[in-house]
């Protein structure tokens, strides 16, 4: 790396390089990301139902559940 200075400095090896990350090494979690996010049963949005004083959960697969709030001390 030459900086404005005139100044030349030899980096050494990046992250990448300095583990010895391959490809591979990079893909195999990458791919086991992909494969749990279309797995998982995951919460898509939550709303507050005031109506009914509950939270509602759905779900990546549209499926919802409704948490009545006095179920849930924290909140």
């Amino acid at each position: 790396m030459t900086f404005r200075d005139g100044t030349i400095v030899e980096l050494g090896p990046t992250a990448m390089t300095k583990y010895g990350i391959t490809a591979a090494d990079y893909a195999a979690p990458l791919a086991a990301g992909r494969w749990e996010t279309e797995t998982e049963f995951r919460a898509q949005a939550v709303r507050y139902v005031a109506d009914q004083d509950a939270v509602a959960i759905m779900t990546i697969r549209n499926a919802g559940f409704l948490i009545p709030l006095q179920w849930i001390g924290a909140l």
